[in-house]
């Protein structure tokens, strides 16, 4: 039956074959893109934003730290003591901020988990700067060390 065919014949059927095969390859390759595209979009909004997110956290709980050290350090300047608090105050917005940001990008339940710990972990040291905070405004230094 193959030998009855002519050449123009065969040539064209083959060339048809070979751009079928071409053409669901490609079709296979754009898909593949695309999804790779959109793998990639989800590991950058939801990973590499997040860590972003996470650095404001880890050194706005430093910047607090450092400034609540500074009023006790300098227990007689009540213009330190407004302007540590007032920074406490910008810091503890951005680490707000940064939280809610971050709480979208979690995935797992176990991240979700670490989440409210350190959400936890948090406000209980507020409370305890909240405190030292009430304290230095008495100028009772003395009480906010402790």
């Amino acid at each position: 039956m193959f030998k009855k065919i002519k050449i123009r014949t065969k040539l064209l059927v083959g060339f048809i074959f070979i751009s079928i095969i071409a053409l669901s390859l490609g079709t296979i390759g754009i898909l593949r893109l695309q999804q790779a595209g959109e793998a990639d979009r989800n590991l950058y909004h939801r990973i590499t934003l997040a860590m972003g997110d996470l650095e404001v956290m880890s050194s706005g709980l430093q910047k607090i730290r450092i400034a609540y050290r500074d009023i006790i350090i300098k227990d007689t300047a009540l213009d330190n003591y407004k302007t540590q608090s007032e920074k406490i105050a910008s810091i503890r917005k951005s680490v707000q901020d940064a939280l809610k940001r971050y709480e979208k990008t979690i995935m797992t339940a176990d991240g979700k988990k670490k989440y409210d710990s350190y959400c936890f972990n948090w406000n209980e040291y507020n409370t305890h700067v909240d405190q030292m905070l009430a304290f230095g405004a008495k100028n009772n230094i003395r009480e906010a060390k402790r």
